[in-house]
C-alpha cells in the first residue's frame, strides 16, 4: 500500500506525468549570465550577508528588520537618511567602501570622509562612522537599491555587510489604500489529503501525454488533462476556506444568511448564484455535520446563502463557522462528455482537417443581398461571408481571424442572418445535442471567441450536433465556423501540468499554428481564403494606439479606419506630453467609490469600469488606463516562467493596448517594462513621439552597474536555479509563489 495525496501541482510538480520536464534553457552569454549566477550565490548566503559581523554593526533609524531600511516620502520631497557604521569590537577595522550594488540616479551617497577603496577609513574600536543616503524624490513609485558595506579585519581579511535600502514615494490616497492586514493567500493546512491502499494494475504501453495529439488518443488525452485541471482547481479553491467566521441574517429575507467573503467581487473565490458551499459549526465534537448552503446572491464583498430550515432555525447570532468553498463541476463534465463523443460522432475531419471537398451549399460566386450594407465596402468581410454561406471549406472548419476592432462580430452576425445558423452557447447547445434532431439538420454551427475556450469546450458545441460532410455518405454535412484571434488571450487554466501538455492551446490556435490549411502561403504571404479570412480594417483605435500591436502581432497589415470624431477626440487633451494584475483592481475601485473625495462625486463615475485585462477582452472604451502592477525587476524571471501579469505575456500585452479608441494611458515602472521586448518597443515609440513623461529611465545603466557591483563582492558564482526565489522577491512578498 502507499499514501496518495491530492495536492497543489505547483507545490508538488508531478514530473512523472507525460514527457520529462525540459532542461533549463541555455543561459545567454555575457553580463546577464554573470549577474544571475552571482545573484544566486548571494541568495544562498542571504542570512550571512545581512548579519552584522567582524565586530561591525550597520544600523539606521529607518530599519524595518531583515536587513531592510525603508523611508517613505511624498512626491517632490527630499530626505537625508543616516546609516551608522559602528565598530563594536576590540580591534580596529578598515572600512573600505559603501556603494550601491546598482546605481539609481535618484539616490546619492554622502560620506564626509570620502571613503573609497583607494582611501579607506580606519574605524577604531567603539567608533562610529555615518553614511547618508540623499533622496530627492520627484516621481512617485517604489525605488529599491542594495547597499554593500565592505570591510577588512585586523588581518586584512575582507568581509561584507548588505542592507536593502528602499524609498516609497506615495500620496495620501496611497496611504489610505494600503493593506490593513498581512496577505495570506494560501491555507496549506487545509489541503485535501487521503490515505488509501492502492493495488497496482497493468499500465498501458504508452501515455497519452508522451505522444502527439491525434484523433485516436483524443478522448483519452483530454480526459486526463481535464482531470489534472480539476485537481488543481480543488487545491486552489481551498485557499479561500475560512475558519471561525460569523454570519448574519439577511435583513430582507430572514431565511437567508449573509456571509462576508473578502475578494469575492474579484472572483477570488469565484462564487455565482446557484453555486454552493459548506459550513460547519466551530468547536463541536466528531462526527462534524457540514451544512450545504446555496448562493442566492453575490453583492460586493458578501454572499447570501440558503441553508436547510433546521440550520436556519438553530442559527444564533455570533455563532462561529468554518467555511469550505467548492466549484461547479458541470462545465468539466460537459467537456469530458464532448471529448469522448468526438470519436463516436466521427469528428476526425473537423478536428484534424486535411482537405476540402470543394462542394458548396450555396454557390460561392452568387451575389448576396447584405443586411448590413456597410460591409460591402470591406473586401475581407465580404469574402468571409461568401465563404461561410457557401460552406466551401467542408468538412474542414472555416476560420475568421479577427484582430482587435476589425468588425469580427458584425461579420459573423451578417453570416448568421444569411444562413440562420446556430450560435453556440454551451448549455443551449447541450440541450440541442440531446434533442435528437434529424441527421443533417444544421447546416452551420458558429463558435464565437473560439480563442478563449479550451478545445473540449468547443467540441461541446459540435459533438452530437454537427454532422460531418462526406461525399459518399453525407453530402449535406454541416460547416463549423470558428471566429477569434489567436494573438489575444486564450483560456484561463490553473494546472501547470495541463498547461504544459497543451490544454491552454485553443482549437482555433491549434489549427492556425499547426495545420497547413490555415497558415500563410510562404510564397504569397496570404491565407487560403477557402479556409480562413483575416480581417484587416480596424474601426476602433487612433492610428497611434494601433501602431505597436499592428507591428508586433499582425504583420503590419491592419488599416486604421476608425471614425476620427471618436478616435481623435482626445488629441488636444491638456495633459498629453505632446498634443496630438487582482488586488490592485480592488484598491482602484475602493479609491473611486469610497476614499477619493473628488472621484466619488464626479458625474457618471459609476459608469467607470475597473477590471483585469481578461474582463476587457472583446470590449472597447473611448479611454483606457492601464496599470502594469509590477514594481520589482526580480519578478521578471517568475513572470517569464508562469506568464504572469503583462511581462512576458504578449497576448495580454496585445489585448491591453488594443481596447482604447481615442486615448491610451499606461502607468508603470519603465525600468522593468523595458526588459521585455514588446513593452520596450512600446516605450521607445512613446519616447520618440514625445508621448512619455515621468522617470528618465534611459539614464540608468542598471545592468552594467549590477554586474560590476556583484563582481566586487568576490562571490563564486554558481549556476542559477530558475525555480528559486530572489532575495528582493522574498523580502517584498514572501508568499507570492504560493499564489501562482
Amino acid at each position: 500500500w502507499k499514501k496518495v495525496e491530492y495536492a497543489d501541482q505547483y507545490r508538488n510538480p508531478a514530473s512523472n506525468l507525460g514527457t520529462p520536464l525540459p532542461p533549463a534553457p541555455v543561459q545567454e552569454p555575457g553580463k546577464r549570465v554573470r549577474a544571475k549566477a552571482i545573484i544566486h550565490q548571494l541568495k544562498q548566503n542571504r542570512k550571512q550577508m545581512i548579519q552584522n559581523k567582524g565586530g561591525v554593526s550597520v544600523y539606521s533609524d529607518f530599519d524595518i528588520g531583515e536587513g531592510k531600511i525603508r523611508v517613505s516620502l511624498n512626491p517632490n520631497d527630499q530626505k537625508q537618511v543616516p546609516i551608522n557604521v559602528k565598530n563594536e569590537g576590540n580591534e580596529t577595522v578598515t572600512f573600505v567602501r559603501c556603494e550601491m550594488l546598482r546605481k539609481l540616479r535618484v539616490f546619492t551617497l554622502r560620506d564626509e570622509a570620502n571613503v573609497t577603496s583607494s582611501q579607506p577609513f580606519s574605524l577604531a574600536a567603539g567608533a562610529t562612522h555615518q553614511i547618508e543616503v540623499i533622496c530627492p524624490m520627484a516621481d512617485s513609485g517604489y525605488f529599491p537599491v542594495t547597499l554593500v558595506f565592505q570591510f577588512k579585519d585586523a588581518n586584512s581579511k575582507p568581509f561584507n555587510i548588505i542592507r536593502f535600502f528602499s524609498a516609497r514615494v506615495t500620496s495620501s490616497l496611497t496611504e489610505e489604500l494600503k493593506p490593513t492586514a498581512p496577505y495570506k493567500p494560501y491555507h496549506g493546512s487545509i489541503r485535501r489529503r487521503t490515505d488509501a491502499i492502492i493495488e497496482e494494475g497493468l499500465p498501458p504501453c504508452s501515455s497519452s501525454l508522451t505522444s502527439p495529439l491525434v484523433f485516436d488518443n483524443y478522448g483519452e488525452r483530454f480526459s486526463l488533462l481535464l482531470h489534472m485541471e480539476e485537481i488543481q482547481m480543488e487545491a486552489d479553491i481551498t485557499r479561500y476556506s475560512m475558519e471561525g467566521v460569523t454570519m448574519d441574517r439577511d435583513r430582507h429575507n430572514r431565511n437567508l444568511l449573509v456571509l462576508k467573503v473578502p475578494g469575492v467581487a474579484e472572483n477570488r473565490p469565484s462564487v455565482l448564484r446557484g453555486d454552493h458551499l459548506f459550513a460547519s459549526v466551530c468547536g463541536v465534537n466528531p462526527p462534524i455535520t457540514r451544512y450545504k448552503g446555496y448562493v442566492h446572491a453575490v453583492e460586493l464583498e458578501q454572499v447570501k446563502l440558503g441553508f436547510s430550515q433546521k440550520f436556519v432555525n438553530d442559527f444564533i447570532n455570533n455563532m462561529k463557522f468554518n467555511i469550505f468553498f467548492t466549484f461547479n463541476r458541470l462545465p468539466l463534465r460537459l467537456q469530458h462528455r464532448a471529448a469522448q463523443l468526438a470519436k463516436y460522432t466521427n469528428l476526425k475531419d473537423v478536428l484534424f482537417p486535411t482537405y476540402s471537398d470543394e462542394q458548396c451549399i450555396h454557390p460561392l460566386e452568387k451575389s448576396l443581398a447584405f443586411y448590413d450594407r456597410s460591409l460591402e465596402e470591406n473586401p475581407e468581410q465580404v469574402a468571409a461571408v461568401h465563404c461561410i454561406v457557401s460552406g466551401i471549406s467542408r468538412p474542414a472548419p472555416y476560420l475568421v481571424f479577427g484582430p482587435p476592432g476589425t468588425g469580427k462580430t458584425v461579420t459573423i452576425v451578417e453570416a448568421i442572418k444569411q444562413v440562420q445558423g446556430v450560435i453556440s452557447k454551451i448549455l443551449c447547445v447541450l440541450r440541442l445535442a440531446s434533442a435528437k434532431f434529424p441527421y443533417g439538420h444544421f447546416s452551420h454551427v458558429f463558435i464565437d471567441e473560439a480563442g478563449n475556450a479550451v478545445e473540449p469546450e468547443c467540441v461541446i458545441a459540435i459533438a452530437g450536433l454537427l454532422d460531418v460532410m462526406d461525399l459518399e455518405r453525407n453530402k449535406d454535412g454541416g460547416l463549423l465556423v470558428l471566429t477569434g484571434d489567436p494573438k489575444q488571450l486564450g483560456p484561463v487554466l490553473r494546472s501547470p501540468i495541463a498547461i504544459k501538455h497543451g490544454l491552454d492551446l485553443s482549437f482555433l490556435e491549434r489549427l492556425m499554428s499547426g495545420n497547413t490549411l490555415y497558415k500563410k502561403n510562404p510564397s504569397t504571404g496570404c491565407y487560403n481564403e477557402r479556409f480562413v479570412t483575416k480581417l484587416l480594417h480596424n474601426y476602433r483605435s487612433h492610428p497611434s494606439i494601433l501602431r505597436i500591436p499592428n507591428e508586433l502581432f499582425y504583420d503590419n497589415e491592419l488599416k486604421a479606419e476608425a471614425d476620427t470624431l471618436i478616435s481623435h477626440s482626445y488629441c488636444q487633451w491638456q495633459h498629453l506630453p505632446k498634443k496630438t494584475y487582482s488586488r490592485q483592481v480592488e484598491k482602484i475601485r475602493e479609491a473611486i467609490n469610497r476614499v477619493d473625495k473628488v472621484l466619488k462625486v464626479m458625474d457618471n463615475i459609476r459608469e467607470l469600469k475597473v477590471g483585469s485585462v481578461e474582463e476587457f477582452q472583446g470590449q472597447e472604451r473611448k479611454v483606457i488606463i492601464i496599470s502594469t502592477v509590477r514594481s520589482c525587476s526580480d519578478y521578471l524571471q517568475m513572470d517569464e516562467d508562469f506568464n504572469l501579469g503583462f511581462l512576458k505575456n504578449p497576448k495580454r500585452f496585445n489585448v491591453a493596448l488594443t481596447r482604447a479608441k481615442a486615448l491610451l494611458i499606461v502607468v508603470g515602472n519603465p525600468i522593468i517594462l523595458s526588459k521585455d521586448r514588446n513593452w520596450n518597443s512600446f516605450l521607445n515609440y512613446c519616447v520618440n513621439n514625445e508621448c512619455y513623461t515621468g522617470y528618465n529611465y534611459a539614464s540608468d545603466d542598471l545592468e552594467s552597474d549590477l554586474v560590476e557591483g556583484l563582481e566586487k563582492l568576490g562571490l563564486d558564482p554558481d549556476p542559477a536555479d530558475p525555480d528559486t526565489l530572489s532575495i528582493i522577491q522574498q523580502q517584498l512578498e514572501p508568499e507570492w509563489r504560493s499564489e501562482v
